[in-house]
């Protein structure tokens, strides 16, 4: 689990194709934003998946939550449009096995909540590893 963590961030602080994301947000948080992080922020965590098993692999599939708060409608969009970019059907780096497949599976949004903009999208990364 930690690995997609790792591979997440990874590809948003080193891949050429995140730059655009990077340039829009002021911090990118696993979890949480601490209180009073100042916005735009994108915020990651796993929600769901399980692994499943086969003869001669486990396929480690989760469904990650990326959230996005900005204080304009067009911002979000912008971050949506650059978090597509440096994610959709990406080959994210791990350590061990193989990337199957990363690619988004919905959005919710823009919503304006009180003084901010929000959109949620969900991601499947399906991991293949060799079995032991």
């Amino acid at each position: 689990m930690i690995e997609i963590f790792e591979a997440i961030y990874e590809r948003y602080a080193l891949a050429d194709a995140s730059i655009d994301l990077r340039g829009l947000v002021s911090n990118f948080y696993f979890g949480q934003a601490p209180p009073g992080s100042p916005v735009p922020i994108v915020t990651y965590n796993i929600v769901g998946g399980a692994p499943e098993y086969t003869f001669d692999a486990t396929l480690d599939r989760v469904t990650v939550q990326f959230s996005i708060w900005h204080d304009t409608y067009i911002g979000v969009m912008a971050i949506y449009d650059a978090l597509t970019t440096a994610y959709q059907s990406a080959t994210l780096p791990y350590d061990t096995g193989a990337h199957v497949v990363c690619r988004r599976e919905n959005v919710l949004g823009p919503e304006f909540l009180e003084d901010v903009y929000q959109i949620t999208t969900d991601y499947e990364i399906i991991h293949h590893l060799a079995a032991t």
